[in-house]
């Protein structure tokens, strides 16, 4: 029996587009959010509810979507470095038949 690894290229690269459209997506959400809290902060939300809302999205909410955003560039920048080492492990190959 041999070990066979596949990677069908075409996917791969839809993954990394795939990726890179969730950062965008992501990255505008975050921006949305800190406007969201700079209305809250502005009076559209007064009281302690506020405060604590405010608080939330940029302590929390904020901060979790820029870590997720971190994890979707460090996906990509993985699917990038498996297509590099396929391409190089079929060009080596090619050239020992």
């Amino acid at each position: 029996m041999t070990d066979e690894i596949r990677l069908v290229i075409p996917t791969a690269e839809d993954m990394i587009k795939t990726l890179v459209e969730g950062v965008n997506v992501l990255q505008e959400t975050s921006s949305k959010m800190e406007k969201v809290a700079g209305t809250l902060e502005g009076g559209a939300l007064l009281g302690q509810g506020g405060t604590a809302f405010t608080e939330a999205v940029r302590d929390a909410l904020i901060p979790a979507i820029g870590r997720l955003e971190e994890k979707y560039q460090e996906l990509a920048q993985d699917v990038r470095k498996a297509i590099e080492d396929m391409q190089e492990a079929d060009e080596e190959s090619a050239g020992k038949f």
